[in-house]
Order: C-alpha cells, then sequence, then structure tokens
C-alpha cells in the first residue's frame, strides 16, 4: 500500500498514481469530502496537467476494495484524511503533492 507521502517518483503504475493522487486530495482537504467532490477535483487537476483519463476509470478506483491512502470514510460516508491538516502551509504542500502526481500522470501519457 502506498501512501500520500511517498516518494512520487517511485510510483510507477498508472493506477497506484490515480489512487495517489485521490488520496492526496482528501489529504489536502480542511474538511471531509464527498465521493461527487474528490472526483471533480482529480478531474479538475488532471484536465490542468493535460493528462488522458476517464472519470469512470477515477470512480470505480473510489468505488472498488482499493483502499485510498490515508482515507477513512465518516459515518456520514464522507471521505477524510487519517491526518487532517493543521495549518495552512500543510494545506498548501498537500495541494502541491497532488499536482505534481497529475503532471506525472500526464507525462505517462505521452509515447
Amino acid at each position: 500500500m502506498i501512501s500520500w507521502d511517498d516518494d512520487i517518483d517511485a510510483l510507477p503504475e498508472r493506477e497506484e498514481l490515480l489512487l495517489a493522487l485521490l488520496g492526496a486530495i482528501v489529504a489536502s482537504s480542511m474538511t471531509p469530502l464527498a465521493e461527487r467532490d474528490l472526483i471533480a477535483e482529480a478531474c479538475n487537476l488532471l484536465t490542468l496537467a493535460w493528462a488522458d483519463f476517464e472519470p469512470g476509470e477515477l470512480r470505480r478506483l473510489v468505488g472498488a476494495d482499493n483502499p485510498l491512502p490515508g482515507v477513512t470514510v465518516t459515518s456520514a460516508g464522507l471521505l477524510a484524511t487519517t491526518s487532517p491538516p493543521t495549518d495552512i502551509g500543510t494545506v498548501f504542500a498537500r495541494a502541491a503533492r497532488a499536482e505534481a502526481i497529475a503532471t506525472l500522470l500526464s507525462d505517462l501519457d505521452v509515447p
């Protein structure tokens, strides 16, 4: 299992990178996210990075048996990080990590 703070250059597989991206997005959020909000944010980051992806691919990963790294499901069914950010600097660092993962995914698409 990978964690949102693992070295992103050491994550070779597309599915692992997508899981890391989803986990990093949840980790950067100060509040729990609904699945649709997580998917929307991931789509936004991947689109900005010019990555080749399908939203259904993201929905499949969120709904699958693959646990998202560092993420737990609240009693309300929302996705929350197991290590919430304590300050805005942590939020920015984690958001930057999510952007870097999206960029890595776009680089994988290049033949």
